[in-house]
């Protein structure tokens, strides 16, 4: 027994040995090593795992918190006596682990979230530069707690809102991403982080856009803010090229009755063609926050078709809040919610025309007044929820019915 373990001590390693001494004096030669190691200070090499090569420098400085997972990975698992062709395969084996973790990690949030976000990239196309290009990504709350956004990590040039800030259960509304192709040419893609309360719930949402240099659009989309139903508005693009073909726009889609487009040539020499667009919103525009997009033809192979943003921000002349119910038995004594109706000029409600079933809907006031208050209540007791319609029909010219949606049951669990 005694002969084995010699033999085997006389086998290990010479650095497990103290230098100079025998097989056995190797203990307290490995300790001194051992210490000597500890008491050096440790270097560390970086590895930074991209998901875009063309940000690979954004990962390396540290300036993308996004798109990049960094590793360190203590200095003496790479020798100095270590060939540099084994050095570049090791090193090249940790950065794919660390990458297929990282796409693991990924895809697996992705799976996970779905039931939150239908969709979660965006492709652009190819824009002009200086076009503020907005989309809104769609999400719900399937659970019975109210989510909101409690952190938001985006890249430059990204502003990032929800609406509405706080999403009640079984609601539904829009994350909205807005890039500003002023801050980049060429290929972008952005990606935007948001850690959802409450939990630990996060998604990341990108966009991707090629701005074109040779064309700028100026300003960026046209906004319709501060407007009111029955009022209309008008807003001018202009749009300028400065590549050597004969550029042209061939014509204006737009397939909304509500607005109207008048394009001009400015301007048509060397070296520079200038376009201005006119949109106008008639009376008709519906009330609301929306978002539409036109779209200019050309003759240019490489950009087609030009999208133009519009964004119609119009109040109603009857404003509800809160604009949607959810009546059950946990809304509230006896299941029962107040709603306020608010305009800038007296009206009078007239009467209750539509209810859902189980809902009965009463009036603090007949007269006419710039605010009524009503009263909602629900005594309808289900396992299941049902989707209706409060109107209320008023004297009010621009808006003689005010429509409420509601939701009677019980909420769904919670995931």
């Amino acid at each position: 027994m005694l002969r084995r373990s010699a033999q085997a001590g006389a086998k290990r390693s010479p650095r497990h040995n103290a230098p100079g001494g025998s097989a056995g004096g190797s203990g307290a030669g490995c300790w001194k090593s051992q210490k000597a190691r500890r008491s050096q200070p440790r270097r560390w090499v970086s590895l930074a795992i991209s998901l875009d090569a063309e940000r690979a420098n954004d990962a390396l400085s540290g300036t993308d918190t996004v798109a990049f997972c960094r590793a360190q990975l203590p200095m003496f698992l790479l020798t100095p006596t270590m060939p540099e062709g084994m050095i570049m395969r090791v090193k090249a084996k940790l950065a794919a682990t660390i990458f297929f973790a990282l796409t693991a990690v990924v895809v697996q949030v992705a799976a996970d979230h779905d039931d939150l976000v239908a969709t979660t990239q965006h492709d652009f196309g190819s824009v002009p530069w200086g076009s503020l290009l907005v989309h809104r990504f769609a999400w719900k709350n399937p659970t019975r707690q109210p989510l909101e956004i409690a952190e938001i990590h985006c890249s430059s040039g990204v502003r990032v809102r929800a609406v509405p800030p706080v999403l009640e259960p079984g609601e539904s509304g829009y994350i909205e991403v807005e890039l500003d192709t002023r801050q980049f040419v060429g290929e972008k893609v952005a990606a935007v982080q948001l850690r959802i309360r409450p939990g630990r719930r996060s998604v990341v949402l990108q966009v991707h856009a090629r701005c074109r240099p040779e064309v700028l659009i100026s300003p960026g989309m046209l906004r319709f803010t501060g407007l009111e139903v029955g009022q209309s508005a008008e807003r001018s693009v202009e749009l300028e090229y400065s590549g050597p073909h004969d550029w042209q726009i061939l014509r204006v889609e737009n397939p909304y009755p509500y607005l109207t487009t008048q394009l001009q040539c400015l301007c048509r020499q060397a070296g520079e063609i200038r376009y201005r667009l006119t949109v106008r919103v008639s009376e008709s525009a519906p009330a609301g926050d929306w978002l539409v997009a036109l779209a200019l033809a050309t003759n240019d192979p490489q950009l087609p078709v030009i999208p133009v943003l519009v964004e119609g921000q119009i109040c109603p002349a009857i404003e509800a809040r809160p604009a949607t119910l959810r009546l059950s038995e946990n809304s509230g004594a006896a299941g029962q919610q107040r709603v306020v109706l608010r305009s800038q000029r007296p009206f009078r409600i007239l009467a209750v025309a539509e209810t859902p079933p189980g809902v009965t809907v009463e009036s603090a006031s007949d007269r006419q007044q710039p605010v009524h208050i009503v009263l909602v209540r629900c005594s309808l007791q289900s396992q299941t929820s049902a989707a209706g319609v409060i109107r209320l029909a008023t004297d009010c010219p621009q808006q003689p019915l005010v429509e409420i949606p509601v939701t009677v049951g019980s909420l769904r669990p919670s995931r």
